[in-house]
């Protein structure tokens, strides 16, 4: 319950931050940073606040994600993942 509410969390301060000309949207963007693929610069999208291991190294193998915008405006997004 924890990690999924630190998951909703950097997401969402993720999302805020997109709004400051970063090229991403916030729905491409949680898939990279939780995705298995690497990610380079992620120093960049992440904040002091997170604490979990983004590429997918805080999911079970074999997990399967899905990712769904919740809701945006201009300057707030969120973005619900489940495993």
């Amino acid at each position: 319950m924890a990690t999924r509410i630190k998951t909703i969390f950097t997401i969402l301060i993720l999302s805020i931050t997109t709004s400051y000309g970063q090229s991403f949207e916030p729905l491409d963007l949680a898939k990279k940073i939780f995705g298995n693929d690497s990610f380079p610069n992620i120093g960049n999208y992440i904040t002091d606040e997170y604490e979990g291991r983004p590429n997918g190294q805080d999911i079970q193998k074999g997990s399967t994600t899905k990712f769904e915008l919740l809701g945006q405006t201009d300057k707030i997004a969120v973005v619900g993942m489940t495993l």
